[in-house]
């Protein structure tokens, strides 16, 4: 009975190392598929996250990790002739002027909102946020 405990820990250790990435990519390439909602990827991916930190915190706080659906609904679509482009691109090219730098711009300001919703994480354990704070001050 203690190697059967065992060996449902240890499974459900390695699918938390493996399995949760696995599904996480499954999502962002099944929401990009033609006919398929993209909202799999807006709303699965945070939920997916959300959950895990439940699990391992406890805290309902754990909630505003929900923002990164916000973040991946702003879209990473750049304008071109046969599309108008999303609205963070259409506010990146009046900044820039600049259409080279452009997918740079756009996709570092939806990762950077992305990062920054994880620092709830730090927040919550009460642990690696003040070191987080001074690194920021070194800069």
């Amino acid at each position: 009975m203690e190697k059967l405990k065992k060996w449902i820990s240890n499974f459900f250790n390695a699918f938390k190392v493996s399995g949760i990435p696995f599904l996480i990519g499954f999502l962002g390439t099944f929401a990009g598929s033609e006919g398929t909602s993209k909202n799999w990827r807006r709303i699965g991916i945070p939920l997916i996250f959300t959950i895990c930190a439940f699990i391992e915190l406890k805290s309902f706080w754990v909630i505003l990790l929900m923002v990164q659906s916000a973040c991946l609904s702003m879209g990473y679509g750049i304008m071109d002739e046969y599309d108008e482009g999303s609205s963070l691109a259409r506010f990146w090219l009046k900044i820039l002027k600049n259409k080279s730098l452009l997918n740079y711009f756009v996709r570092g300001t939806i990762g950077l909102g992305i990062s920054l919703s994880f620092l709830i994480i730090p927040i919550l354990r009460e642990i690696g946020y003040f070191i987080f704070l001074e690194v920021l001050e070194l800069y």
